[in-house]
C-alpha cells in the first residue's frame, strides 16, 4: 500500500462514518469494502468531496475498536466482501453455509449494532472455507489467479511475511500477548521461528490470502472514488493493541510499556479522575466535544500498579513521565508509547 500526500483542496466538506457502518443487503453483518460504492453517487448529489473513514488496520478478534490495531500495515479482513470473492461463489455461497450458521448471519443483518460475537467466528469461518478451495482449485494446480497471488506476496514480502507469521502464531496461541509466548518465540530465535513457520504453513498462507484479497478491494474501492471526485481521507489509530506486531519484536520489548490502562481523562467532567479503563473515558468523553482523537495525541493518562501518570508528547522527543511504572508488574492492557526515533514504522507520531 502507498501512502500519497493529501492534496490541497481549498474549502470542502465531507462526511466521516466507520467503514463497518456501510452495509448493504449482502454483507456479514457489518460494512465492507463492496458497500462503499453506493455512498458516492449520494456524496456527488450533495456536493460533498471528501469521504473520511476510521482506521482500516486489523485488529484482534475479542477487540472490535478500530482505534485498537494489531500492526502499522495490512487491512482488517473483517471488511472484506465476500459476494466479490469468486471461490466464496463457486463453493456454493450462502447455499454452502449450515443451517445454524445461516440463522446465526440472519440474526447478524437483522441487528442494529453490529453483533462481533457472531460475525468474527462465522465472517472467518467462511473466510478459512473460502481459502480451502482457493488453496485446492488455484494455489495447487498454480492457476494464472495463484500467479496474481503469488506476485502479490512477493511484491509485499518486505512486511507480509513477518505479518502472516505473527497473525498465524497469534491464533495458534489462543491470541495470548506475545509476551507470555514461549521464550523461543518472544524472542525471535531464528530455529524457533522456522519451525513454527513449517508448522503453521497453512495458517501462514492464509493469512497472506485474506491480505491479498482485502487490499484488491480496497484498491477497488479507492479506483471508484477516483472516478467520482471523491477524495478518500483516513484517521490513525492511536492504541496498539494487545498483542500487537512489529517487524522488530526485540526493539518493541525495550520501547513499549506493557502493565497499563490508558484513557484520555476527562477532566472537564470531574477534577478527580478514578481509576478507568479506555473504555470508561470513552463513555465519559461522549458528554462533552468529540475531540477524543486530538487529546489522544496532545495527553494521555495511563494508570497501572502504581496510579496515575499523565503523559504529553514533545515534538521530536520521548513521552514525558511524572512517575515511572513498574514495568515487571503483572498487567491486563497493552499500553504503546514508542519511542519516536525508533526507525522501524511506527503508529504513534
Amino acid at each position: 500500500m502507498q501512502i500519497g500526500d493529501m492534496p490541497a483542496l481549498g474549502r470542502t466538506s465531507g462526511i466521516l462514518l466507520p467503514l463497518f457502518s456501510f452495509r448493504s443487503a449482502t454483507d456479514f453483518g457489518i460494512g465492507d469494502f463492496g458497500a462503499v460504492e453506493a455512498s458516492f453517487a449520494w456524496m456527488n448529489a450533495a456536493r460533498q468531496r471528501v469521504l473520511m473513514l476510521l482506521p482500516l488496520l486489523p485488529t484482534l478478534p475479542n477487540d472490535s475498536s478500530p482505534y485498537a490495531t494489531r500492526s502499522a500495515f495490512g487491512l482488517n479482513p473483517l471488511f472484506i466482501d465476500l459476494s466479490r470473492v469468486p471461490c466464496f461463489s463457486e463453493s456454493g455461497g450462502l447455499e454452502s453455509l449450515s443451517a445454524s450458521d445461516r440463522e446465526r448471519l440472519t440474526e447478524a443483518r437483522e441487528s442494529a449494532r453490529v453483533r462481533y460475537d457472531l460475525v468474527v467466528p462465522l465472517k472467518n469461518s467462511v473466510l478459512r472455507s473460502t481459502f480451502k478451495r482457493f488453496d485446492a482449485v488455484h494455489w495447487r494446480p498454480q492457476t494464472p489467479l495463484a500467479k496474481e497471488f503469488l506476485d502479490y506476496c512477493q511484491r509485499e514480502a518486505w512486511w507480509l511475511s513477518d505479518f502472516s507469521l505473527f497473525a498465524a502464531i497469534s491464533e495458534s496461541q489462543a491470541y495470548r500477548a506475545w509476551w507470555q509466548w514461549p521464550e523461543a518465540l518472544r524472542s525471535r530465535v531464528p530455529g524457533a521461528l522456522d519451525s513454527e513457520r513449517a508448522r503453521l504453513s497453512d495458517s501462514v498462507l492464509f493469512e497472506r490470502w485474506k491480505q491479498w484479497i482485502a487490499e484488491s478491494q480496497w484498491q477497488q474501492v479507492r479506483q471508484q472514488a477516483k472516478n467520482r471526485g471523491i477524495f478518500l481521507c483516513g484517521d490513525e489509530p492511536f492504541i496498539v493493541a494487545q498483542g500487537a506486531w512489529t517487524r522488530d519484536w526485540e526493539s518493541l520489548q525495550m520501547t513499549l510499556r506493557q502493565p497499563a490502562r490508558i484513557g484520555d481523562c476527562p477532566i472537564s467532567i470531574s477534577r478527580r479522575c478514578k481509576r478507568m479503563d479506555f473504555a470508561g473515558c470513552e463513555r465519559a468523553l461522549r458528554k462533552v466535544p468529540p475531540t477524543s482523537t486530538f487529546a489522544a495525541w496532545t495527553t494521555r493518562w495511563a494508570t497501572s500498579d502504581n496510579g496515575f501518570e499523565m503523559r504529553k508528547p514533545r515534538p521530536g522527543g520521548s513521552f514525558h513521565r511524572r512517575k515511572r511504572a513498574n514495568a515487571t508488574s503483572a498487567g491486563s492492557c497493552f499500553n504503546c508509547f514508542p519511542n519516536p526515533r525508533e526507525s522501524s514504522p511506527r503508529i504513534w507520531g
